[in-house]
């Protein structure tokens, strides 16, 4: 991965950007007040990171087209604001993604999300909303553990301070490194390293940071971990009537719908024409599939509902 080299933070107040800059250390910081100081800015520099506050963001992107198009961009949410409380700024901002544009949303800001800003196709940490379970070898025996949080470079891992996990060391390889969700794989098997080692306050357990050494990459499709992201791109797919291919992650069940609709808040999406197959079960977990114009998008979802009506 390249290292981001100048970055451009765009906030109105100077704390907020102080308390930015001391978090994006081995990068070049300019910062601007407003969006014209930033737009100023970005004719003077060549910015490969863009940090906006909230406001005016939606015409700092069209600026962003055409003083700094190959520049990738993050929007900070308001202060103590989780994602699903954003209200208009959130249908504003998926409205914003599913017109084509590419950024990153911040609901929650610390010096880990905005680091990993720094590393590019890096994005923040994610607490998985069902159990994940990480499974791999070390030394001819098999470990298992539960899974904290998830990037597409890293992984959080609970390990027992007991037994043998206890004595692992940084830089050791963990082989055959695999996700599962209900003792079912998520992930083609891979080669990860410990990176860091910690155990917090009052914790019998470590916290063990792997890094994905082999991941499995595709030019011919897009990953993206945003939320706001995600639920433009289906929105776009959507409008664009777009097929959705749904295969379950056994690969036993597959299915490809030529009608969809989104629910109001961009969330769910029923599938249907043709029906689905009556073998789909709720909890089933899938990879979903579909196009915006742009490279075919692949992401993981789970069954809510199944009926001759559609799928959702």
């Amino acid at each position: 991965m390249n290292a981001v080299r100048t970055v451009l933070l765009v906030d109105g107040d100077e704390s907020h950007r102080r308390l930015l800059r001391s978090w994006l250390t081995g990068a070049t910081v300019i910062e601007a007040g407003s969006r014209a100081d930033a737009v100023r800015l970005m004719q003077q520099h060549a910015p490969s990171l863009v940090i906006s506050e909230h406001r005016d963001f939606q015409r700092l992107l069209r600026d962003l087209e055409k003083h700094a198009p190959g520049a990738r961009r993050a929007v900070l949410c308001p202060e103590g604001t989780e994602l699903s409380d954003l209200g208009d700024f959130y249908d504003d901002l998926v409205a914003v993604a599913a017109q084509g544009y590419e950024f990153t949303t911040l609901s929650e800001i610390t010096a880990e999300t905005v680091q990993a800003l720094l590393q590019q196709r890096s994005s923040a940490r994610v607490i998985p909303k069902m159990p994940l379970t990480a499974t791999f070898w070390v030394n001819e025996q098999q470990y298992s553990c539960a899974v904290i949080d998830i990037s597409n470079d890293g992984i959080s891992l609970s390990m027992s301070s007991e037994g043998p996990s206890a004595h692992f060391d940084l830089g050791m390889k963990l082989n055959q490194a695999q996700l599962y969700v209900r003792s079912v794989p998520v992930s083609d098997p891979q080669q990860w390293s410990i990176r860091s080692k910690h155990r917090a306050e009052g914790s019998r357990d470590f916290t063990v940071g792997v890094v994905i050494e082999a991941p499995r990459t595709s030019k011919n499709t897009s990953e993206v971990f945003d939320a706001v992201q995600i639920r433009g791109w289906m929105k776009r797919a959507v409008l664009r009537k777009s097929e959705f291919s749904v295969s379950r992650i056994d690969g036993k069940l597959r299915d490809t719908f030529k009608k969809a609709s989104l629910s109001i808040d961009g969330s769910l999406v029923t599938l249907g024409v043709p029906a689905p197959d009556p073998r789909w079960e709720v909890g089933d977990m899938v990879r979903i599939s579909f196009e915006t114009g742009r490279l075919p998008t692949e992401g993981l979802s789970t069954v809510l509902a199944s009926s001759p009506d559609g799928l959702v």
